[in-house]
């Protein structure tokens, strides 16, 4: 008997859902558009921490001596650097290794090829790469290799630009990340007034069958529940939907960005995490449409 007054409900909340038309449709394309601005920003954010995840992988400080420092002098600080608990390797470049391998990356250009003769030598030092066992140490570690006893042979450490470069990186990510949840807030904001006011028009052209329904007999959870199935419904078609116009959007725009700056990190991300929103979207558009139901159902339907 429950299950068949759940059905009914159920089929009155639908029979709702369609007679509203247009305000249906309304409510639909604003939680869609929402449940698609925060879709996009999650993303984009798992994109950025991948991205600033690689970055960190891959930071190390460079160390360049001067071009009088001979190689066994920078093999000693080699040695009494890797006494260093902080340090995970050094790796020695040769200023002969630096030459070669400056010539294979930019060799090709013209006018560095006429500089270079004109030099007639080898203008590159011997050097250092170091990498910390943590990120948080690299600071540590620059920072004493400027008061060290060998300050003065060194010619340039590259960290402090480095460390500039992550900075703007994160101050990037957080910046589109806190911009993208304000815009996806504002209109999940909005989309729940908007269910809300669905819910409430639904209640003021029916309130003379609900009136009818209490004097003969009909208990306050049968009343209310074809408006709370009426806001899942709300909920159910904009996940579906925007479910439907993130695929769409990952079809086309992968091509369009792959090879290009980033796009590494985007689409590893869209990768490893197409399963978020197949889970996320229909939970939180239910919600959503069950909680604006629930607070017009308790605000205009006094029972």
């Amino acid at each position: 008997m429950k299950m068949l007054k759940v059905y009914r409900t159920l089929g009155e909340g639908w029979r709702n859902f369609i007679r509203n038309g247009l305000l249906s449709l309304a409510t639909v394309s604003i939680m869609v558009l929402s449940l698609f601005v925060m879709s996009v920003t999650v993303f984009m954010g798992l994109a950025g921490r991948s991205a600033l995840e690689n970055v960190e992988k891959q930071l190390n400080i460079s160390l360049y001596f001067n071009l009088d420092v001979e190689e066994k002098r920078v093999l000693d600080i080699k040695t009494e650097l890797e006494k260093y608990q902080e340090i995970d390797s050094i790796e020695f470049i040769s200023k002969e290794q630096a030459f070669d391998n400056f010539l294979e990356t930019d060799g090709r250009n013209e006018s560095i090829r006429k500089a270079l003769d004109e030099i007639g030598t080898n203008p590159l030092s011997h050097s250092l790469i170091i990498r910390a066992k943590f990120t948080d140490q690299y600071e540590t570690i620059s920072n004493t290799l400027k008061v060290s006893s060998y300050a003065k042979e060194i010619d340039f450490i590259n960290y402090d630009r480095n460390k500039e470069d992550i900075a703007r990186l994160y101050i990037l990510l957080l910046m589109l990340q806190k911009i993208g949840l304000a815009v996806g807030t504002i209109f999940l904001v909005i989309s729940s007034l908007i269910t809300y006011n669905a819910i409430r028009l639904t209640f003021y052209s029916q309130r003379i069958e609900f009136e009818i329904m209490r004097l003969v007999g009909a208990s306050n959870f049968y009343i209310r529940l074809p408006l709370l199935f009426e806001g899942i419904f709300y909920g159910l078609f904009s996940a579906v939907i925007t479910l439907i116009l993130l695929g769409v959007s990952a079809y086309y725009f992968i091509p369009l960005v792959e090879g290009s700056v980033g796009s590494k990190f985007i689409i590893e991300s869209l990768k490893e995490n197409w399963w978020m929103p197949l889970l996320a979207l229909p939970g939180v558009g239910i919600s959503l449409g069950v909680i604006s139901s629930w607070i017009a159902v308790r605000k205009y339907l006094k029972i």
